[in-house]
């Protein structure tokens, strides 16, 4: 039996969180265990630990992302950044940080699926962006 992988959003946008949500429920081996709007939601004591957590760069609580990332590292998750920020210093730093990928929201949401199923959350569309 194949191990389900289980994840979070932290993401202020309620339509991602609700159509995500709705996606991940229909994917076999992913399993949605959080969805909330901040790191310290998620990291509330008791919560789900998710294996991976999808992070967007720039929340509403002017959280800083490398110290969402150190966050999210230290309690054992892997972190793909999801986000619409085109700054090629702010993804350096954010895999620097630790974040082990990192995915545009105009990707499709199969591009997720499938970095799972090749147990790596790197986009070659994403960094081919920073080689260039």
């Amino acid at each position: 039996m194949s191990q389900v992988t289980t994840v979070a959003l932290v993401d202020d946008d309620r339509m991602l969180q609700q159509g995500l949500g709705c996606w991940l429920g229909g994917v076999a081996r992913l399993r949605l265990v959080a969805t909330v709007s901040t790191v310290a939601e998620l990291l509330v004591p008791g919560g789900d630990r998710p294996d991976v957590t999808l992070l967007d760069l720039r929340l509403r609580d002017g959280s800083e992302p490398v110290d969402n990332i150190g966050r999210l590292r230290a309690y054992g998750m892997r972190v793909l950044i999801i986000s619409n920020v085109p700054d090629r210093q702010q993804i350096v730093e954010a895999v620097a940080a630790g974040a082990d990928g990192y995915v545009t929201k105009d990707n499709d949401l199969t591009a997720l699926r499938d970095r799972r199923r090749h147990r790596s959350y790197r986009i070659p569309t994403a960094w081919s962006r920073l080689s260039g």
